[in-house]
């Protein structure tokens, strides 16, 4: 099992939006794919809610019995494990307790899953350390406004910080995220953060599109959507989906 942590302490950049994405590539390349909501906000909840099962995502953290042996996910098929209120009562806890529950729930399912991807909650708490810690692979999305631009290097620091205690963790990058091209703002902050991280960025964008957002609404992969504006968006997330499992096969 490879597990996938999009995390970004800024929230609204699109993290909900490459999980969600990522998980139907994954599952229509024959993956079993699981998809952890650690979010209090459960965006990535309503948007595969047709997915979920009885186990939520609080259970990782707080019940040291959990069973998993009962969930049987077929090839192509994905299972949600759904934010509920109690993930607010994370944040009380001490890392070192629940982040150890976490780490023994989440291997548990080893047999159930290949690819286990994690929605993170925007703040660099103990939710966002828990699947950092547990994690292969993880990314940044960004959007190209100051206050995102601002807090990039405190999320880099963080992520430096856990790769000492989980050496595994691979940090695909930065993630051009929600970009408007007609916004020459926009267009600048990014040239400019290509510039002045060159081996951080990430080869590819991720448009604002309001196909994405029906996408979300509605529970489907933008490429399903049926809109010609849905085109586009559908070959920027397969790029996406292609860039991350090309380092989860490699």
């Amino acid at each position: 099992m490879k597990i996938i942590a999009a995390a970004q302490q800024k929230g609204g950049v699109g993290k909900t939006n490459t999980i969600f994405h990522l998980a139907f590539s994954l599952s229509e390349n024959g993956y079993r794919v699981g998809v952890i909501d650690v979010d209090p906000q459960a965006n990535a909840s309503y948007s595969l809610q047709k997915f979920a099962s009885a186990v939520n995502a609080s259970s990782f953290f707080f019940d040291a019995n959990l069973t998993v042996d009962n969930l049987n996910v077929k090839s192509g098929e994905i299972i949600l494990f759904k934010s509920t209120p109690e993930l607010i009562d994370v944040e009380a806890e001490k890392v070192s307790e629940v982040g150890e529950t976490f780490a023994k729930n989440v291997s548990k399912l080893t047999s159930v899953v290949d690819i286990l991807l994690i929605d993170t909650a925007p703040s660099l708490g103990v939710k966002m350390t828990s699947a950092l810690y547990v994690s292969d692979i993880t990314y940044t999305p960004l959007d190209m406004e100051v206050f995102g631009i601002n807090g990039l290097d405190l999320m880099l620091t963080t992520i430096r910080n856990v790769q000492k205690a989980n050496p595994k963790l691979n940090f695909l990058g930065v993630i051009p995220s929600k970009i408007n091209s007609r916004n020459p703002r926009q267009v600048a902050n990014h040239n400019e953060l290509a510039k002045a991280y060159p081996d951080l960025i990430a080869p590819l964008v991720i448009s604002e599109r309001t196909s994405i957002g029906d996408a979300l609404h509605y529970g489907i992969p933008v490429w399903k959507v049926k809109k010609t504006s849905a085109r586009a968006a559908g070959k920027e997330m397969k790029a996406f989906a292609a860039y991350v499992i090309e380092n989860i096969e490699s």
